[in-house]
């Protein structure tokens, strides 16, 4: 399935996501979308926003250590590396003129729209509702509240 340029469809709408929730996870990273994920299969009731709709490219964060491999594994979600990811052998820091090369073995580097589609597929099989497009402008314990661009409601 080609996954890198399909707008992951939102669940559930600005009205309808007014709650109430047991827990509402703001940003759609590879970490917020992870974290609802579990919170959902724990039998949670979570609403993922984000301001963003998906894919959005970014560059940072595609590169996955050993470890990321492994909590991608736990959530069941190894298959998103399968033939798409490139091995990542050495990490190059550079600064002033200088640079560093680091041997870094094990780890993989895969576009961030491919992991952040699916891992945000994964949370809504589990039962996440997903809000793209939405502000979070304020958020405190019991009460969230959150604006449409454009106005839209």
């Amino acid at each position: 399935m080609k996954t890198d340029l399909i707008t992951v469809p939102g669940t559930i709408g600005l009205a309808a996501a007014a709650g109430p929730w047991e827990c509402v996870v703001v940003g759609a990273g590879p970490a917020g979308a992870a974290a609802a994920l579990r919170l959902a299969r724990n039998g949670v009731r979570v609403l993922l926003v984000d301001r963003a709709n998906l894919p959005r490219g970014k560059v940072c964060g595609c590169c996955l250590s050993p470890t990321a491999l492994k909590e991608l594994a736990l959530l069941g979600l190894e298959a998103i590396t399968a033939g798409a990811g490139q091995p990542l052998k050495t990490l190059a820091l550079s600064s002033g003129g200088w640079t560093a090369r680091l041997p870094f073995r094990g780890g993989v580097v895969i576009s961030r729209e491919r992991l952040d589609r699916a891992i945000v597929e994964a949370g809504c099989a589990a039962g996440v509702e997903w809000l793209p497009g939405v502000d979070v402008v304020a958020a405190t314990v019991g009460v969230v509240g959150a604006g449409a661009r454009g106005g839209a409601a």
